[in-house]
């Protein structure tokens, strides 16, 4: 993916977002169309840096998929899986505690 610097109306650089454009002659002609992330923005309605971000997890993703065994990344969503289920799991009793400690404050002032 090409980028170019250009600067937002409010001076932050930004990256030119490169996109294939195929065209309908049977996929044997390709041409590109640059979109600024300004651009993008305005058209979509979404802030820059969420434009940015998508387009670093796509980077990201892509060049995992390019490198890594595909068994490797099941592993690494089911351990991030099982980390949250774990976070989940102590909020969860985090807030039973609340609410227990509420409900003992509330009967010794009751």
């Amino acid at each position: 993916m090409e980028t170019n610097s250009d600067e937002y109306d409010d001076g932050r650089q930004h990256q030119a977002l490169d996109f294939d454009a195929q065209n309908r002659t049977g996929g044997r002609d390709h041409r590109k169309r640059k979109t600024t992330v300004a651009e993008a923005s305005r058209s979509f309605d979404l802030s820059p840096s969420e434009i940015e971000n998508w387009v670093d997890d796509a980077k990201r993703g892509m060049e995992n998929s390019l490198r890594a065994n595909p068994l490797e990344i099941r592993e690494q969503y089911e351990k991030q899986l099982k980390d949250l289920q774990e976070a989940y799991g102590e909020a969860m009793l985090e807030l039973r505690a609340r609410k227990k400690l509420q409900a003992l404050l509330e009967q010794q002032d009751g």
